[in-house]
């Protein structure tokens, strides 16, 4: 600069900027300095607490009816509901086809978001309203906030003008008049890289995204694939990390390259349904779940379906591998468990019918002999499930809490983190254990320090070597990486006939 006074002026305000910064990070680690074990209790107890505020919330929700789509008799109900709930979305219907199409979307999207209450009214047997809101179309989806309709969804029009729609189209029109919580870029699923500091993500808008992570660093966007033309509902690892294996409701396998991104092979039609789940079998193999029970067992050698079972009546919502027995274990919408036995090629058992919908599995070394419940421990359903040793699992509940889980004797040991207050959808962890991952609604990816989680748990995992400075590590999709899905299916539990008992089946584990 040519003026000297300008020039250092300028220069003692940075001066003064760069001092008051580092007073305050000073100030910071001298506090830091001066905890002591009672302090450390302290902010312990502020961080239950703001979990317990957040399932308050959503214990408030339900109790209002949120979480289930439901029928409202009369009108007078709708003046109640509407008043009560901040968001409602009413379905005005009457017995046809189009209404039941509608029936069906929304009876998903009512337990995936807890935010909105959602019900249904005979459009027929509500006169004063039909008229007053001009109810002309059936189906209508009368769009509420804050006991006034914003908007309305008349018929399919706006879903493709066809009843083929996906629940993820209605989702983001639904998104659009604000009545649901939703961004339009949530994640399915996730998975780690098996030896590098890797992790992939599948959006609901059909990318992949692919990142690296390290200690102390902001995570790397390495690729973002356009892999399908629906959304990418699950995300492997597959060939010992050198590709990824995606499946979505365009009903289409792909296979990328980890490194370019480019599809090796796409496997169009690979099932008569939409892909829900992929799990790794062997080094040459994977399995794959669709909405309609049946599960596939893929060779990437031959790039062909070697095994096939129709198990289930519903959705595939998980799948886990024993590889020491070579049995494939599923959960279903249906609420059964099933034992698919990749020697013989046949089911080899199946459990009895559950009054709730099985939602994740994994395989513990405990022998029973028959079925043990949970009973009590968390008023919120369990959506995701991750092995944390022989005696404890981590839980991920849909209120958004991340909870460690002892087994034998079943309890809840503790909370130990809060990924969002929307459902926890997947849970997994890095190659080397360093890092818990959890998928939200929250559209991030969030990394936490497995050793800070478990402190005072009780036996904790294996020490590492090198110590993170973060709890935890959350990733904005917009800007990083992803959030979580299901767009996972939910669907209302089958009722058939009941097949063997269940001492059988835990026998035959």
């Amino acid at each position: 600069m040519d003026n000297p006074n300008i020039q250092q002026i300028l220069e003692q305000q940075l001066l003064t900027v760069a001092k008051a910064v580092e007073d305050k990070i000073d100030d910071e680690i001298a506090a830091l300095d001066r905890l002591d074990l009672d302090d450390m209790e302290v902010l312990r107890e502020r961080r239950l607490q703001q979990m317990k505020k957040m399932a308050e919330k959503r214990r408030g929700w339900v109790a209002l009816g949120h979480g289930e789509y439901s029928e409202i008799p009369t009108e007078k109900e709708f003046f109640s509901v509407v008043k009560a709930s901040e968001r409602v979305v009413c379905h005005f219907y009457r017995e046809n086809w189009p209404c039941k199409v509608m029936d069906k979307h929304l009876g998903i999207l009512a337990k995936q978001h807890i935010e909105t209450r959602f019900i249904k009214l005979n459009a027929e047997k509500s006169p004063y309203l039909a008229e007053k809101l001009r109810i002309v179309v059936l189906p209508t989806l009368a769009l509420v906030r804050n006991a006034k309709v914003e908007d309305y969804v008349v018929g399919f029009d706006e879903l493709g003008a066809t009843d083929a729609f996906s629940t993820e189209e209605l989702e983001e029109r639904l998104s659009k008049a604000q009545v649901i919580f939703y961004e339009g870029k949530l994640p399915f699923d996730l998975d780690f890289h098996p030896s590098n500091d890797l992790v992939a993500a599948g959006l609901i808008t059909g990318h992949l995204l692919l990142y690296s992570y390290a200690a102390e660093s902001p995570p790397v966007r390495l690729l973002e694939v356009n892999a399908h033309t629906e959304s990418c509902r699950a995300v492997r690892f597959v060939n010992e990390g050198r590709a990824i294996v995606t499946g979505s409701p365009d009903c289409s396998i792909l296979a990328s390259d980890t490194e370019t991104g480019s599809a090796i092979t796409r496997l169009e039609n690979s099932h008569g349904a939409a892909v829900n789940r992929i799990v790794n079998v062997t080094d040459s193999t994977f399995a794959s779940g669709d909405d309609e029970g049946c599960v596939k067992v893929w060779d990437t050698r031959q790039r062909s379906c070697c095994n096939s079972f129709n198990v289930h009546e519903e959705y595939i919502s998980d799948l886990t591998f024993a590889s020491d027995s070579m049995k494939l274990l599923g959960t279903s919408g249906d609420g059964t468990l099933s034992v698919c036995n990749l020697r013989s090629n046949k089911v080899q058992t199946r459990s009895e019918f559950s009054e709730d919908e099985l939602l994740s599995v994994v395989i513990m070394k405990v022998r029973f002999n028959n079925c043990d419940r949970f009973v009590d421990l968390s008023p919120n359903s369990v959506d995701a499930l991750l092995k944390l040793d022989e005696d404890r699992v981590i839980t991920g509940s849909e209120n958004g809490i991340i909870s460690l889980v002892g087994i034998l004797p079943n309890r809840v040991i503790q909370p130990i983190a809060e990924h969002s207050e929307y459902p926890v959808e997947r849970l997994a962890f890095s190659h080397d254990r360093k890092y818990l991952g959890s998928i939200s609604h929250d559209q991030t990816l969030k990394l936490w320090d497995l050793d800070d989680l478990l402190q005072g748990s009780g036996n904790p995992t294996h020490n590492h070597s090198a110590s993170e400075d973060t709890d935890s590590d959350g990733m904005d999709i917009e800007d990083s990486i992803l959030k979580s899905s299901k767009g996972t299916k939910r669907k209302n539990s089958s009722k058939s006939q009941n097949l063997g008992t269940s001492n059988n089946f835990f026998a035959d584990l």
